[in-house]
């Protein structure tokens, strides 16, 4: 009798991935395997609907507190601050169901690059917000060397967040995603900290508008190298889940927004 002859296995595409991805295959780290991730629902939907109207309370209120807050009415448009608003309270309900899913299941809670995304955004508004609470009632600092002091420091965090999570990132994409997006952080934490100092010389006023002028469309270049880089993902058989694509899809907007 004829021996069977081996079948060939199928595959997934390796042109999204990454030479380790057969090892983290292995252990048990790859990010697309099979994860039980939680199933968008109306809870999820009451989660984000809750935290949008906290943070759009809180944003009216620091409004009330100071004619000089940067959520001010008079520098941003009351159509841009609800859609600021909306994003936030997607961010950080998208953060309180990664943090539930990892208590309940305990499984790698940050597993896609979107993942990081939606906790690096929600933990920087979480940082911003008390913070600039604090610098309002503080009235031994002015509210400009206020602001600047608080951007500082809040611009430090995702400088060292996002560093932190490019050594997790399992494909080249990602991994160049981030590296952007650290260099991006880093360029707007240097400018910040030379205002903060005083560096006013013709050189570093010019390097200095230069980062500001040309951060948000960088901003807006990664935000658009996420999406295609993700349906790409998607088109190839990669799946991820709901959770990675709110990273994604918050980013986007959240650029948008800056740049109206």
């Amino acid at each position: 009798m004829d021996e069977p002859k081996d079948q060939p296995i199928d595959e997934p595409s390796d042109e999204l991935r990454d030479p380790t991805d057969a090892k983290d295959a292995v252990s048990g780290n790859s990010p697309f395997l099979t994860v039980e991730s939680p199933r968008l629902g109306i809870i999820h939907l009451m989660l984000w609907t809750l935290c949008s109207a906290v943070y759009l309370s809180v944003v009216r209120a620091s409004n009330v507190l100071s004619e000089n807050s940067p959520f001010g009415y008079g520098n941003l448009q009351h159509v841009s601050t609800v859609l600021q608003a909306a994003i936030s309270g997607a961010i950080f309900a998208g953060a309180i169901t990664l943090l539930v899913t990892r208590v309940r299941s305990r499984p790698p809670m940050l597993r896609h690059p979107g993942h990081w995304i939606v906790f690096i955004k929600a933990s920087i508004n979480v940082a911003f917000l008390p913070l600039y609470g604090f610098i309002l009632w503080n009235e031994m600092i002015a509210p400009n060397i206020g602001f600047l002091v608080l951007y500082g420091l809040t611009m430090s965090f995702p400088l060292m967040a996002y560093a932190f999570a490019l050594w997790h990132q399992h494909t080249r994409q990602w991994k160049a995603v981030f590296i952007a997006l650290v260099v991006l952080a880093a360029a707007q934490f240097v400018a910040i900290v030379a205002l903060m100092m005083g560096i006013y010389g013709m050189m570093s006023v010019f390097w200095i508008g230069l980062i500001f002028t040309f951060a948000p469309w960088g901003s807006l270049l990664l935000a658009v190298a996420m999406l295609f880089i993700s349906v790409r993902e998607l088109l190839s058989g990669n799946q991820r889940d709901w959770l990675h694509w709110l990273g994604v899809i918050a980013y986007v907007v959240s650029v948008s927004i800056h740049l109206l």
